[in-house]
């Protein structure tokens, strides 16, 4: 779960954004929760649900007790259009 300054286009999360695990050589995709999937988050959290909140999900199956880095890419994108400009 990611606060960011502004709302984030979902479309550009998903295509810029990776889990980086440890010991695979090829990055994961990244799915932002949305619905029912990123309700039950907020409030195992205790999070109020915002624009700015962004819950987000690797795309595949993570071994256990494996560390794992978000790369949030620079083309992601605020729902306004405006880009990052560093990874």
């Amino acid at each position: 779960m990611l606060t960011l300054d502004a709302e984030a286009d979902p479309d550009t999360i998903r295509e810029h954004a990776r889990c980086a695990v440890a010991g695979q050589p090829e990055s994961l995709r990244i799915k932002p929760l949305t619905g029912q999937e990123r309700a039950k988050v907020l409030v195992f959290v205790k999070k109020q649900d915002s624009p700015e909140t962004v819950v987000v999900q690797c795309d595949g199956a993570l071994p256990p007790e494996t560390k794992v880095k978000l790369s949030w890419g620079a083309e992601i994108r605020a729902a306004s259009s405006i880009a990052t400009d560093k990874d």
